[in-house]
């Protein structure tokens, strides 16, 4: 007698993904907040830096990403990068301008 198919296209057991595939990153904002994400080892971390912009309400191309001091790449994998779970992606304003107190003093009227 032969065995009907269930109509999966594959076993149950193939379409888990196992655990050392993920990896937890932190993301540390200027103000000192910390954000935790849960990203796969090969994909690359756009979609993590721009949720991170996203929730925090920035324009993505004012925000810096810096791991272990070096600049992350929008193409660039955790896998690439050697992230561990727990390691700290540093997310840095970029601000134009800026100048000595006393020459904003002197601007304003008395």
């Amino acid at each position: 007698m032969a065995r009907r198919c269930s109509g999966r296209k594959r076993p149950l057991e193939m379409s888990y993904e196992p655990f050392d595939e993920m990896v937890l990153l932190r993301m540390l904002g200027q103000d000192g907040k910390m954000m935790l994400f849960k990203v796969k080892r090969n994909k690359p971390l756009k979609t993590l830096l721009m949720k991170y912009c996203d929730y925090k309400k920035f324009d993505y191309s004012t925000v810096n990403f810096l791991h272990l001091g070096r600049r992350v790449l929008v193409r660039s994998t955790p896998q690439e990068l050697g992230m561990r779970d727990g390691d700290i992606i540093e997310a840095m304003v970029h601000v134009d301008g800026g100048g000595d107190v006393k020459d904003i003093q002197k601007m304003r009227p008395a």
